[in-house]
């Protein structure tokens, strides 16, 4: 009997997550933000790259199969000297400090100018994805650039088995 109740109240608690996630998902995520991703390179595939001691082992290696694949940068990337010589089509920036005008600001207002300097400095194209629920930051406003495509993500987190 004693297994059958925590069987039951595993069971119960895994369907009330389930559940939560479902309806987090429709009343927290935006509709605005699902697009199709198109394809920039045709039978190639993507390099996701961030800052790390690591990434310039590699650096040559993406640099000669930059022609067939895409490159995906993450956080703070475009403050580092590879940014401009790797031109990534798309960026991901989901940083809550970059996001939050309080306390990120205040903490890291170097790293965050040289971020907006940096992308009103791009002279590719590329796609920025920023969690949707910053679309009103004063961090996305200040990116002037027509060479730039900003583009939400719903970053709802899912829990549940």
């Amino acid at each position: 009997m004693r297994n059958f109740i925590k069987v039951a109240y595993v069971l119960v608690f895994d369907v009330i997550q389930i559940f939560n996630s479902v309806l987090s998902v429709i009343l927290f995520s935006s509709l605005t933000a699902s697009k199709k991703i198109e394809k920039t390179k045709k039978g190639g595939g993507c390099f996701v790259i961030a800052n790390g001691p690591s990434l310039n082992e590699e650096v040559d290696y993406i640099k000669i199969n930059r022609e067939i694949n895409s490159v995906l940068a993450l956080n703070f990337f475009c403050n580092s000297k590879l940014f401009f010589g790797l031109k990534p089509e798309y960026y991901c920036i989901s940083d809550p400090l970059v996001f939050n005008s309080k306390d990120g600001y205040e903490r890291i207002p170097e790293n965050i100018d040289r971020f907006i300097e940096n992308f009103n400095k791009v002279d590719w194209n590329c796609t920025l994805f920023y969690p949707q629920h910053f679309k009103t930051s004063f961090i996305l406003d200040k990116i002037k650039n027509d060479k730039i495509t900003l583009r939400g993500f719903n970053s709802t987190p899912l829990y549940g088995k």
